[in-house]
């Protein structure tokens, strides 16, 4: 396996082998003929490796000569698909705590891309990106299971009440778009930046939508398996890519170490380790999160500096005025003025 390239979970191709299976393909020989073991496969708690997964996705598009079988993966997972996570979902009192718990350890569902989480003003936002580099077909495979996956996920959640939301794709129209019409609430657009990625955009009000299975003492044992699992992935390295993710997702100011570490049960100074055996300082990386999250506010025009000062925790607009220009060389009065004349 490549240095850092984390590995993962076999059973969500195990559903593509019973994709396959309906439509009368073998997905045991395809297997066999890429020196796979559908034995290996079925260990619980079993990994793939990036190079095997990407020999499996080449394998069964030739056998079968279908585009769309992430379409058909995607309508076959359930919330019980994602193991422990799926019955914290379950167990989320409302829509909006549910939805941040699946950002928080999207790592466990698919460790090859990131799950960022935004609920702004009347919006929401889910943004799936890849954190490796992959084949191209690799890419849009998983982007289109992840996005027809998570389309039935919420619509479960939301027992039919579905809204009508917007999908966005980086990738080009495929030939199969027409089977996006299957997903009847969802408006979709593909092309929308050159960046692989993928956005999901919920209005807002579905947030506090209660859950009828609500259950604080599982969901306290949840997150609690939870954050042992993602302790054992960082014996993988990539600290860094979850403790950029809960910064970027934090609201009310910046997530602090201590924050952080107290949600794996680990102490500031462990955390910290971690990321220095990474390259990276926690200072370090705050600062740079910060700082991005400045310059997104600063784009959108719908704050004042002050207002965007205070969402990012600083008791003081100047100290924000004095911190951004430390790194842009301008202050963010005049990086929006630069802005509006270009």
């Amino acid at each position: 396996m490549k240095a850092n390239i984390p590995e993962i979970p076999a059973r969500y191709y195990l559903y593509l082998g019973e994709v396959l299976e309906r439509e009368n393909i073998h997905f045991k020989e395809i297997l066999a003929s890429i020196q796979m073991d559908y034995d290996m496969l079925i260990q619980p708690n079993a990994l793939l490796t990036l190079d095997q997964v990407e020999r499996l996705i080449e394998a069964v598009s030739q056998v079968s000569a279908r585009s769309d079988l992430a379409v058909d993966l995607g309508m076959s997972l359930k919330l019980t698909s994602h193991a422990i996570l799926g019955y914290g979902i379950l167990t989320s009192p409302t829509i909006e705590v549910a939805l941040r718990l699946v950002a928080r350890y999207f790592r466990l569902i698919m460790p090859t891309f990131r799950m960022q989480y935004r609920h702004e003003h009347d919006q929401i936002d889910f943004i799936i990106q890849p954190i490796v580099s992959m084949r191209p077909k690799t890419l849009v495979f998983h982007l289109e299971a992840i996005a027809v996956g998570f389309h039935f996920t919420i619509r479960e959640l939301l027992e039919k009440r579905m809204p009508a939301y917007h999908l966005y794709f980086s990738m080009p129209e495929p030939a199969h778009s027409a089977r996006y019409q299957e997903l009847k609430e969802a408006r979709c657009h593909f092309s929308w930046e050159a960046k692989p990625s993928l956005r999901l955009r919920f209005p807002g009000e579905i947030a506090q939508r209660t859950l009828a299975l609500a259950d604080p003492y599982s969901l306290e044992m949840v997150e609690s398996r939870c954050r042992e699992q993602i302790r054992h992935f960082m014996t993988q390295g990539k600290v860094v890519d979850w403790v950029s993710m809960m910064l970027r997702e934090s609201s009310d100011g910046i997530a602090t170490l201590g924050d952080l570490a107290a949600l794996l049960n680990l102490s500031a100074r462990t955390l910290d380790r971690y990321l220095k055996s990474e390259g990276v300082g926690f200072r370090d990386l705050s600062q740079r999160i910060r700082h991005d999250k400045a310059l997104e506010m600063l784009t959108q025009q719908a704050l004042t500096v002050t207002q965007i000062a205070y969402e990012l925790g600083y008791t003081d607009p100047a100290n924000f005025t004095r911190a951004f220009k430390a790194i842009a060389k301008v202050g963010p009065n005049e990086f929006r003025l630069g802005l509006r004349q270009a």
